[in-house]
């Protein structure tokens, strides 16, 4: 799964990634988390959310995912982060700088599209 605006999106069966954008005196504000469920829908889920820093321009940022793994892949210009949240009260993030393609999986690179050269990041690290 390839996207790159607000909403709300489904990373498994427990996590969803959640999107906002807000205006505000021209300003425009971007914030991404990674929210956790509970599998018993009426309990609240034992784990905090994750907050993702983002870029506060358009068309700044895409995220990558295979829906059902326990990976995120974050792109911004120059700057790839991976969030491992196998374990979901410790997220792990990894930040490549510079980054470029070569730090996502290979598997994932089609399903960017039009961000990956929107985003232009360099062919090597």
């Amino acid at each position: 799964m390839h996207q790159a605006s607000p909403g709300r999106y489904v990373l498994g069966d427990t996590a969803h990634l959640l999107v906002s954008q807000r205006t505000e005196g021209g300003n425009r504000t971007n914030k991404a988390t990674i929210a956790f469920l509970s599998p018993d829908p009426k309990v609240a889920s034992p784990h905090k959310p994750y907050e993702i820093t983002l870029p506060d321009e358009l068309e700044s940022y895409a995220f990558v995912w295979e829906r059902g793994t326990r990976f995120l892949w974050l792109i911004t210009k120059a700057l790839v982060r991976s969030y491992n949240f196998t374990n979901s009260s410790q997220v792990q993030e990894t930040r490549f700088e510079p980054g470029s393609m070569v730090n996502i999986p290979e598997y994932l690179h089609e399903a960017l599209g039009e961000s990956r050269s929107r985003l232009n990041p360099p062919a090597e690290p």
